[in-house]
């Protein structure tokens, strides 16, 4: 046996964390190497050089032992608490509102709601507490069911828009599962895909490049091929010039071998091309919302006699100027409003000013890490989520139409299945953010004992 061997194995069996033990047995492993190499050079024999550098090092226990301590990941209980605290509060907040209309409560602690509910709490669980590599290796898989779901809707489009389709492959199409791919959820997931994309392609050319916007250019067709539809082709485009921001910063770390001149204006094109989109959707959308007899009038009658805090509006005053305004749909469409209505706008305020904060304070935490990996997993997952949150803000208040739920703060759709998912990728990235970045495949050097 080579003679550092011995003590590395008994130091690398006390580190638990695998992606880091490897680096570490490493580093030691030199370290020793040099040690001998002085004492050597100092006149000892090589066997006493080999004896003096073991006790230098200090027990292999207690090595081990400082080292797992030191790289072991942090513990996110908090965050987890708290996103599991905001998707509750979410369902009782329509709970609530459904109470006060008349309705019945099924709805929403029954089928699919609850279950709704159910499985974005395993999504964020899950994403919390896996180590983000694992879903970076797995990314090209993910990137493929992905692209299949988009293909899925456009041959919905091609079945509904441009002729009759009958029979078993209509009820294929309309079964529940793929249902569930609707646009607005697959563009939401596309800038967290395409981070993990652009880990797993890491120190590749413009092949890599071309592949990771791949899945960007898809939605956009889709968000085009839809433009007439209802299905909220403009916050898909949105979302799509995000994940190009996410790719711009991808380019920008050096996690392509390609000069970053051509690369960002190919980039910067391709999201100008999806903000003229926008913007060409939302000044009709704009002016048909805020009509005479637009939901921003509705609105605005509604909020007429509210108070800084508590309610200055009556449930019957609310029925008969926004009929089934709590009808299930609070905390879907207008959930802004009626915290307004039903609170005052103090309790507005803070609820806008917690989530900006929120949002701020996990950007900041992210373009800090020295992880680039994590850092560009976590900006993704944050810009995401902001961009929901600004949407959701003028949509809710009737001044555009889309169907982005507030963060976290859906009815059990499949929307807060999403968020959760990328919620728990941004824990999962501060959980792990002690470790350093490691490479996909780990390349030992050729004594190094992994335990």
């Amino acid at each position: 046996m080579f003679w550092p061997d011995d003590y590395l194995s008994r130091v690398a069996r006390q580190i638990r964390v695998t992606r880091i033990r490897g680096p570490l047995i490493a580093e030691l492993r030199d370290h020793m190497l040099l040690q001998k190499a002085d004492y050597l050079s100092e006149g000892l024999s090589e066997a006493e050089a080999e004896r003096r550098t073991s006790e230098d090092m200090g027990d292999a226990l207690l090595v081990g032992g400082a080292l797992d301590a030191a790289h072991r990941p942090k513990s996110q209980w908090r965050g987890l608490g708290l996103a599991a605290l905001i998707m509750l509060l979410g369902l009782g907040l329509q709970f609530w509102c459904e109470t006060l209309a008349g309705c019945a409560p099924l709805p929403v602690f029954g089928s699919p709601n609850l279950i709704g509910a159910a499985a974005a709490v395993a999504a964020l669980a899950l994403f919390a507490f896996t180590d983000y590599t694992l879903w970076v290796r797995w990314s090209l898989p993910a990137c493929i069911v992905w692209l299949a779901m988009t293909a899925q809707r456009l041959w919905i489009w091609v079945a509904f828009d441009q002729g009759p389709l009958t029979g078993p492959g209509m009820r294929f199409l309309l079964s529940p599962l793929l249902l569930l791919a609707v646009p607005q959820v697959l563009a939401v997931a596309i800038p967290t895909v395409t981070a993990l994309l652009a880990c797993r392609l890491r120190g590749r050319g413009w092949n890599a490049l071309a592949l990771c916007m791949l899945p960007t250019l898809a939605i956009m067709l889709l968000s085009w091929l839809h433009r007439n539809s209802g299905y909220e082709p403009a916050a898909c485009m949105l979302m799509a010039a995000i994940s190009l921001v996410a790719l711009a910063l991808a380019v920008a770390q050096g996690f392509f071998k390609v000069r970053r001149a051509p690369a960002m204006a190919v980039l910067g094109l391709l999201a100008a091309l999806a903000l003229g989109f926008c913007a060409w959707r939302a000044v009709p959308d704009v002016a048909a919302q805020t009509g005479p007899d637009g939901p921003a009038e509705l609105v605005r009658r509604l909020l007429a006699g509210s108070r800084i805090v508590g309610s200055g509006t009556t449930i019957s005053q609310i029925d008969a100027v926004f009929p089934g305004f709590l009808d299930g749909y609070a905390t879907h469409e207008y959930l802004f409003p009626a915290v307004v209505a039903l609170c005052g706008w103090l309790p507005f305020a803070a609820l806008l000013t917690g989530l900006a904060g929120l949002l701020a304070w996990c950007w900041r935490r992210f373009t800090r890490l020295e992880n680039r990996m994590g850092g560009l997993l976590g900006q993704a997952a944050t810009l995401t989520l902001a961009v929901q949150t600004a949407l959701y803000l003028p949509a809710s208040f009737g001044l555009i139409s889309q169907q982005l739920c507030l963060p976290l703060l859906g009815n059990g759709s499949t929307m807060l299945v999403v968020d959760a998912a990328l919620v728990g990728v941004m824990l999962g990235v501060l959980r792990g953010q002690s470790l350093p970045e490691a490479p996909l495949t780990q390349r030992h050097p050729k004594h190094a004992v992994m335990g």
